[in-house]
């Protein structure tokens, strides 16, 4: 952009613009460039000029002027007043392209801005309108105590001698009109007293001629003829001295002749103050013109004054880190334009392998916040309802269909179930707890048949006992029949084993069998796995998201609160700003404590593959070593 800073009105201004390529920054053509395209702007007006007349393309069509690639142009005519009294004295300008195609992008930009001075009485002299002379306001003819003027017979001029004015009676205006000057007082020094002539003698000093007519009081005192007179007393002709016409005839003898000779009028002699007289034509108070004008900056000072102004604003807005700021505005715009609506051009970030562990970090931490784990997963899985879940193919949609006629998980055993279907055997036979049966450890504490052979071989034999019982002598040997006795046997055995009844087999019978647990357990296994399957997949999510989006990166040290350059970054950076407006996370296990998960957002990145990064401030500064993220 362009600052032309003060411009007299009138003048044309050449209006240069380059443009670049966003990727690399090379020079490229533009297209689209049209007088259309220019607007000005007047003030803190958002209405531009309603007019385009007066603006002009360079080099025919503005676009690559001389054969320059990239190098374009316009000029505008302030003197153009086609929109009445919009280029005003003392108003500012802004002018706008609005828009051009540069490498295949829509580009709008201001291209110059100035204020506008009166216009120049000649070409490249500025006009000096003056305010304020050391501090003091001027009215409309004040202007000091001195003036410098030239000699002339123009318009405005007058006819000067060395110090003095120089006329004659042919440079008064109308020296044959009479002329009252009955309320000009006029110097004692200079005025004659006719009384005195009439009653005293003149001295000889020279000759007087008086009126035809006139009379005296002494004729004694005046020779007819010529009078001579040497020196006169002041006051000697006053009003009262003379007669009431004295001053007519005087004027009307003077006038009567023609040509006389004005001697030279030098007003340092007199009581004329034409000092007094032309400062107050010209407007000064006192007679310091050459100070009041040496107060005024010369070109020179003007010139550094405007060069310290500019030397100001560019250090704010600091060196260019390409041709021009307008080349960094667009190599950033072109960048951003990378990034695409909503972050859609940052799906090209490839994943860093180094991300891994943290990723699976920062996942576990999440599922570890989040309270999920495996007996909770199966708990939500189970307890889910089943409505929810009958998509076709489902295993919903199987246990539904299962369940049809009504929920076998939670109906009542044996409930409406009849011999031989399940629940009426699991209802009917399973009428204990398994815990309260005997473990496989009690019965692995059985003696096996060889321990049973073993313990019972010192038993005598039935050959032995039937020889013993029979070698002893006639016994009455009664039917023993335990039904038939107190004998209770059965209950005995029952109790032994810790049956109720004699249903055994039915109980044992209704138990599931191995395929039957294998089935349960099968699609239970696969209601978990299925679960899991989604934890998996929004895990995956998680970390697509990662690979896309992270940047991982290490503190080099001597950072700032609010700066820090990286030793490592990855992806390393390309341009300028390039993470500007991004997240950056310290790591949970990072090297400073205290930054540990802290977050803050960066405002600028300098374009370098380790750039210098500044964000809002941190509690405390990066060490060497300290890990981070950009998201």
């Amino acid at each position: 952009m362009i600052s032309f800073g003060n411009v007299p009105i009138g003048s044309v201004l050449p209006i240069p613009f380059a443009s670049y390529a966003g990727s690399t920054g090379a020079s490229v053509t533009l297209t689209g460039l049209a007088v259309t395209d220019i607007e000005v702007y007047k003030g803190t007006s958002v209405t531009q000029r309603s007019s385009d007349a007066g603006y002009a393309l360079i080099d025919t069509d503005g676009i690559d002027i001389d054969g320059l690639t990239g190098i374009h142009g316009f000029s505008i005519d302030t003197g153009d007043n086609t929109d009445s009294g919009f280029y005003a004295a003392g108003s500012f300008y802004s002018v706008v392209v609005s828009a051009v195609t540069i490498d295949s992008q829509t580009v709008n930009f201001i291209a110059a801005t100035f204020r506008l001075l009166a216009a120049e009485n000649t070409a490249g002299v500025p006009v000096a309108d003056t305010v304020r002379v050391s501090g003091t306001t001027q009215t409309a003819r004040d202007i000091g105590a001195s003036v410098l003027l030239s000699s002339g017979t123009g318009t405005g001029q007058l006819k000067l001698a060395s110090g003095y004015v120089a006329m004659t009676w042919a440079d008064v205006a109308a020296p044959t009109t009479t002329v009252n000057l009955s309320v000009t007082t006029i110097a004692t020094t200079q005025k004659v007293d006719v009384e005195t002539i009439k009653t005293n003698p003149v001295v000889n000093g020279g000759t007087i001629t008086f009126p035809t007519g006139a009379t005296l009081a002494s004729t004694t005192n005046i020779t007819a003829g010529t009078v001579t007179v040497g020196a006169m007393a002041a006051d000697v002709l006053t009003a009262a001295a003379t007669a009431s016409d004295f001053g007519t005839e005087v004027g009307t003898a003077v006038w009567a002749t023609t040509t006389r000779a004005l001697t030279i009028l030098d007003e340092d002699s007199t009581t004329l103050d034409l000092d007094a007289t032309i400062r107050a034509a010209v407007g000064l108070a006192s007679a310091n013109l050459d100070t009041q004008l040496a107060d005024l900056p010369t070109n020179a000072e003007l010139a550094t004054a405007l060069g310290t102004a500019d030397d100001a604003i560019l250090a704010v807005l600091g060196t260019p880190a390409g041709a021009s700021i307008s080349a960094d505005i667009a190599a950033i715009e072109a960048q951003t334009d990378d990034i695409g609506t909503a972050g859609a051009g940052l799906s090209a970030i490839p994943w860093n392998a180094a991300w891994d562990a943290e990723v699976q970090s920062e996942v576990a931490d999440a599922l570890t916040a989040s309270g999920l784990t495996a007996a909770g997963i199966a708990d939500a899985v189970w307890d889910e309802t089943l409505s929810g879940h009958v998509g076709a193919g489902s295993t919903g949609e199987a246990l539904a269909a299962a369940g049809a006629a009504g929920d076998p998980w939670i109906t009542a055993l044996p409930g409406s179930y009849t011999a031989g279907q399940a629940g009426y055997i699991v209802g009917t036979n399973v009428n204990a707890t398994i815990s309260s049966r005997a473990t496989q450890t009690s019965v692995d504490d059985l003696p096996t048949n060889a321990e049973l052979a073993t313990a019972l071989d010192p038993l005598p034999t039935a050959a032995e006992n039937a020889t013993a019982v029979w070698a002893a002598g006639t016994r009455s040997l009664t039917v023993l029949d335990e039904d038939s006795t107190t004998l209770d046997l059965d209950a005995t055995i029952r109790a032994a084993v810790g049956l109720a009844s004699a249903n055994l087999d039915t109980q044992l019978a209704d138990l599931p069998t191995n395929a039957e647990l294998a089935t349960a357990l099968g699609t239970a296994d696969d209601a978990v796995l299925a679960a899991v399957a989604a934890v998996q997949a929004d895990v995956d999510v998680i970390r697509e998201y990662a690979d896309n989006t992270v940047i991982r990166g290490t503190s080099a040290g001597s950072a700032t609160t609010t700066t820090m350059t990286p030793s490592a970054l990855s992806p390393a950076g390309v341009d300028a700003d390039q993470f500007k407006g991004r997240i950056l996370v310290f790591d949970n296990d990072t090297t400073t404590t205290a930054l540990r998960g802290q977050a803050t957002d960066i405002t600028a990145s300098s374009a370098a593959g380790l750039p210098l990064l500044t964000f809002t401030a941190l509690t405390t500064a990066p060490a060497s070593g300290d890990t981070f993220s950009i998201v």
